[in-house]
């Protein structure tokens, strides 16, 4: 039996029994609903302590996206170019190739950062440690580095279909364009790119959960690039009687994605019904200065559901990380024995 030592204080030492209770009731196999469920619990237990860190990335996604929406969408429907099919497919490709350039690192980095910190509290939440919001800050700012590259190699081959999509719809509009005319070859290829793109939406998300376990295994076992990425993939192929991780995985994506839109779209609306843009005009004008805060408080809807989608998302894969190990390793085990070992140090011996 531990004894509590002079410099241990009786309130320190129940602190400490009472986490590594915690720990054995956490660290276990777990059903897919008690796995979602505890995703839930970590967020409403962290709240603000932990979203505050999360604003700026959040942010910075948003601006990526606006990026996008602004710069690469319209160049999907409008051109310099109308009689030149070739120059249509340079000067789209130029624009692809200057929205990845910018957009995808930006990206990266703010998913790199949101990843390491919830991925860290999330750790620690489940481990029975004591919860710092700061000390998650800066193990999540430190995973960064090391988790720009294995999250660009997923993000690389979700989107892989969409890119080949459309690929094959615009080479298929320069041969068109260069005098072929419909033919077999070029007919094939459109029809194959409209396919591809409707079916990259579905795809393209289940090729990114099989990466979905890449975060935990960087942040807790300390592994790069595709040694990380290798790990992460074994982690969640491996089979496990009576369980399905990617069922996990699908069951949260779904429940998320209706939670985040009806809070994107519940405020958005609610924006819209208070006549945001109207009522910052008549105080500001239509200066440059109204047009920011109108797109600043247009932001607000998407930073909403960010923040609440992402913890839990990145709290999901956590605790399904450590229920691959659990079952799959014994891990569960593994802490216990520690325990017992700290609490009875012949144990060791």
């Amino acid at each position: 039996m531990e004894k509590v030592s002079d410099r241990d204080s009786a309130l320190e030492y129940l602190s400490r029994r009472t986490r590594s209770l915690e720990r054995r009731t956490r660290i276990r196999p777990m059903t897919s609903l008690e796995i979602v469920d505890s995703a839930f619990q970590f967020y409403r237990s962290m709240g603000w302590s932990l979203v505050r860190h999360l604003l700026v990335p959040c942010i910075l996604i948003y601006g990526v996206l606006r990026f996008v929406s602004y710069y690469l969408v319209p160049a999907l429907t409008t051109t310099s170019f109308p009689d030149d099919p070739a120059a249509q497919a340079i000067e789209l490709f130029l624009v692809f190739l200057t929205a990845i350039g910018i957009g995808v690192p930006l990206m990266m980095l703010a998913l790199s950062a949101i990843s390491g910190i919830v991925t860290s509290a999330s750790s620690d939440y489940l481990c029975g440690n004591k919860l710092d919001d700061r000390a998650a800050a800066r193990a999540g700012t430190e995973a960064i580095g090391p988790m720009v590259w294995p999250l660009a190699t997923a993000f690389f081959w979700s989107l892989l279909p969409l890119l080949l999509s459309f690929g094959l719809m615009l080479g298929s509009a320069v041969l068109e364009g260069e005098g072929r005319g419909v033919d077999l070859s070029t007919g094939l290829a459109a029809i194959l790119g409209v396919m591809g793109v409707a079916s990259s939406f579905l795809i393209g998300p289940m090729i990114l959960c099989r990466f979905a376990l890449v975060p935990s295994v960087v942040v807790i076992e300390g592994l790069k690039g595709r040694k990380a990425v290798r790990r992460a993939v074994k982690l969640l192929n491996e089979k496990v009687p009576f369980f399905s991780p990617f069922g996990v995985l699908i069951s949260g994506v779904l429940l998320l994605a209706v939670m985040g839109l009806i809070v994107g779209f519940g405020f958005d609306a609610a924006w819209g019904f208070i006549g945001v843009e109207n009522w910052v005009q008549s105080f500001f004008g239509t200066g440059w200065a109204s047009s920011l805060l109108v797109t600043l408080l247009n932001a607000v809807p998407f930073v909403l559901a960010a923040v609440f989608v992402a913890p839990v998302w990145c709290a999901l894969t956590t605790f399904l990380y450590f229920n691959q190990r659990a079952r799959l390793e014994g891990y569960d085990i593994e802490m216990l024995a520690e325990d017992a070992a700290r609490a009875n140090p012949r144990l060791l011996a």
